[in-house]
């Protein structure tokens, strides 16, 4: 399994409810996007909406012949089997535990190793059992909230988007494992904390990226409905 992008450029965490996704990914404006340089959005689970087609444009996008979105489609694995590396740490199929990232609400975010490739992931750990007991509506899970974000993370491609590699999802498992590109990076947050200011002229690539991203997600009926500078992730060398 190889990771095909550049793990220098930072991310943005994103979320999304929208399940406008069960047909192939199909867009208007260029998906490879090769001048994207600093932003990412990742994480596409709770707190969005979809735009009503119907509704006037507001955000321009650039009228190019229609393709779909994902060149190399999300792996599906129907089993998980547990093991040890040869260090002694655990391991998930073929990824090698290194060190847990982030504790969301959703689950845990682990930094797993392929053991064949040597390629850093970011999984995301999910209890099913706990998210079908927690209601994000009076008639909806927050496992159905997962399950949407899958679907639409299969569809999607995009520089400035975080990729799904592969969903692990073993029926006698109670864990679903979203296999999720990983890239090192700080939030906006952070550096604001540290720095006290960004610069115009990074800002100004910055939002630029930020922008990129929104005009593809608008562009596919998706809100993003949470951008603040704690979701806004930059890599270490943008």
């Amino acid at each position: 399994m190889t990771n095909h992008r550049n793990p220098k450029r930072p991310v943005l965490p994103m979320t999304c409810t929208s399940n406008l996704f069960s047909q192939e990914c199909a867009s208007n404006i260029d998906c490879r996007q090769d001048d994207a340089e600093n932003i990412f959005y990742q994480d596409l689970s709770c707190g969005n909406f979809p735009v009503d087609k119907n509704e006037e444009q507001s955000i321009p996008y650039s009228p190019r012949k229609a393709q779909a979105c994902k060149k190399i489609p999300v792996t599906v694995t129907t089993f998980v089997r547990h093991s040890k590396y040869s260090n002694g740490r655990k391991m998930i199929n073929e990824y090698v535990k290194e060190r847990r990232i982030n504790q969301g609400s959703y689950g845990k975010v682990v930094l797993y190793r392929n053991s064949n490739s040597g390629t850093p992931y970011a999984i995301k750990v999910i209890c099913k059992s706990r998210l079908r007991k927690f209601r994000i509506t009076g008639s909806e899970t927050a496992m159905a909230d997962v399950l949407r974000e899958v679907s639409i993370l299969k569809t999607l491609e995009h520089p400035n988007i975080i990729n799904l590699v592969e969903v692990i999802d073993d029926q006698k498992s109670d864990y679903l494992y979203m296999v999720l590109e990983y890239v090192e990076s700080s939030t906006v947050s952070n550096i604001l904390e540290t720095k006290g200011r960004i610069d115009e002229t990074t800002a100004r690539r910055y939002f630029k990226d930020v922008i990129a991203g929104l005009i593809y997600l608008h562009h596919h009926n998706i809100v993003h409905g949470d951008i603040k500078p704690e979701n806004l992730l930059v890599g270490e060398n943008s």
